[in-house]
């Protein structure tokens, strides 16, 4: 699994200028207030990504560099289209005189907002880092249910991430033209429209996370399916917070209120951490430890999200299993907990299965979160 992640970023690292370029070219798009012409690009990008994918893989056999060679390539011809669209644009601006290459005036503008937004990334990287080591420590069934779980999370947060650069930009628009009250109710109607994304998304990972889940695994184990629904399940109904969040977010950049938004941010970061290492250990975690002295998850609580970049979700809520005393199978279990454990005839300790965390167990949690 390293060597292949190993792998797959030493290649993808060569793509990241086509990256920064096709972002500039994207933000340049939406503040003229052309959605259509990012869209169009980014689809069939993603299109012509898929299609590479599959024929270096199968065709080529060229295996996880298969797939980095893909992005890498696809990405490149995706920057080079959206800056000649960019600067076919800027040839149909009248401007006065000379336009300058560079100027230092812009750029420290641009550094006011770039930077702390640079720094917020960063912040969210770094808490990734370490929430996927408390993830890796419970083994390899646990990793491949949490990663599945995480991709899903991840379509869900992009969306809203989206719907919160988007207030953004509409936030300075209207700042600049000095429309306050338009941007007051851009952000009451920037909520009622991601609330209304969340209701339809927040029902489907609660009621259909174990098939949504199996289209991620391979060859689906018992343990890592239920990890990766009992992390929809409780994370879904968090999606209303995190969302009005990310159009908070939004409506700061948009205002240029940077040092409120790196505030906002970096509470964020030290919260997601924190509460990831602390509610793994509590009685919102338990385990049965066997041989392999794998933790077997059975619920797992919201302990925060990420910021506007998304694709960063809380961690899985699990307790560490230490191995057993030799010949001796035994159960950890945290009080207290309202989950019963159930004992075959033969002594073994079964697992949870998901339909057994159900509506009732997430607002268990969500209690034992709020008496905490």
């Amino acid at each position: 699994v390293f060597a292949d992640s190993k792998l797959y970023l030493d290649i993808y690292i060569y793509g990241l200028p086509f990256v920064f370029l096709y972002n500039v070219a994207t933000g340049i798009f939406s503040a003229l207030g052309d959605s259509k012409t990012p869209f169009i690009f980014l689809a069939c990008s993603s299109t012509s990504n898929i299609a590479v994918d599959i024929l270096f893989v199968t065709a080529f056999n060229m295996g996880v560099a298969g797939v980095a060679w893909a992005t890498f390539l696809c990405q490149g011809i995706s920057c080079v289209l959206a800056l000649v669209v960019v600067f076919r644009r800027f040839a149909k601006i009248p401007t006065e005189g000379k336009v300058k290459i560079f100027s230092w005036n812009h750029f420290g503008r641009f550094a006011v907002i770039a930077i702390p937004s640079i720094l917020q990334q960063s912040f969210i990287s770094v808490g990734n880092i370490i929430i996927q080591s408390v993830i890796n420590s419970f083994g390899a069934a646990v990793m491949a249910g949490y990663s599945a779980a995480v991709k899903l999370n991840n379509m869900v947060i992009t969306s809203l991430t989206t719907l919160g650069n988007g207030i953004s930009n509409y936030t300075a628009q209207n700042l600049g033209a000095s429309k306050y009250d338009r941007i007051k109710s851009g952000f009451r109607a920037g909520i009622k429209l991601v609330w209304a994304l969340c209701v339809p998304l927040v029902a489907l990972y609660v009621f259909a996370g174990q098939p949504l889940v199996h289209i991620f695994l391979d060859s689906p184990t018992g343990r890592a399916m239920d990890t990766g629904v009992a992390f929809l399940r409780i994370i879904a109904p968090f999606y209303f917070i995190v969302s009005a969040k990310l159009v908070s977010d939004g409506v700061l950049r948009g205002a240029g209120l940077m040092k409120k938004f790196m505030i906002a941010t970096f509470t964020d970061l030290v919260l997601r951490v924190a509460l990831a290492e602390v509610l793994s250990r509590t009685a919102l975690g338990t385990t049965r430890k066997d041989g392999s002295g794998e933790g077997v998850p059975v619920c797992r609580p919201a302990s925060g999200f990420p910021g506007p970049s998304a694709g960063r979700s809380p961690p899985c809520a699990l307790s560490r299993s230490t191995q057993p005393s030799a010949g001796k199978r035994s159960i950890q279990r945290h009080k207290p907990t309202k989950l019963p454990v159930r004992e075959a005839s033969h002594g073994q300790f079964f697992k949870f299965t998901a339909q057994e965390i159900k509506i009732s167990d997430v607002k268990f949690v969500l209690k034992e979160m709020l008496q905490r």
